[in-house]
């Protein structure tokens, strides 16, 4: 049985790693296997060797899809919390995948993503782009939009639990 990958994308500080162990959190619930992939834990142990250009940063969204792909292949819901800012890689990751993909943008302004660390997160995170590079880039057509400056946590982790629920039956 193949799992959904639930693919959680937007700015640093857009509240993805908080939705995912919610989501987490309720699957465990369910007793249905999952596990979260969150960017800042994973850059550590799976792309140390990765920086900030456009090549590594594709690389290290590449690498994180197919540690997705090969959990949900073995039926473990694959929960990414991760920027991934550019549209055309995320695009080529749900090409790639041979398990339901729910795309969940996790959308917040950036003034409100910064003001979330209490620090100039988003203007340190500007210093490591190379070049002109997009901070994130929207998704075309998610299946899931959660825009956490408005509603709760607990209403964004509803509308991720309903579609992977969906692409269970």
């Amino acid at each position: 049985m193949r799992a959904p990958i639930v693919w959680l994308t937007g700015w640093p500080a857009s509240g993805k790693t908080t939705i995912a162990y919610g989501v987490k959190e309720m699957l465990d619930y369910m007793e249905i296997p999952c596990e979260v992939l969150d960017g800042d834990e994973v850059r550590q142990w799976l792309t140390p060797d990765c920086g900030f250009t456009r090549d590594d940063r594709d690389k290290n969204v590449l690498r994180v899809a197919e540690v997705a792909k090969r959990m949900a292949r073995s039926g473990i819901v694959a929960i990414v919390a991760l920027v991934s800012p550019f549209r055309s890689t995320r695009e080529r990751v749900r090409r790639m995948m041979q398990s339901p993909f729910i795309e969940v943008y996790v959308k917040a302004p950036p003034e409100v993503c910064n003001e979330r660390r209490n620090r100039k997160l988003l203007d340190k995170v500007r210093d490591f782009l190379a070049g002109d590079q997009p901070m994130h880039q929207e998704p075309r057509n998610p299946e899931v939009i959660c825009y956490t400056d408005k509603e709760t946590i607990e209403e964004s982790v509803q509308k991720v639990i309903e579609a992977i629920m969906g692409e269970e039956k």
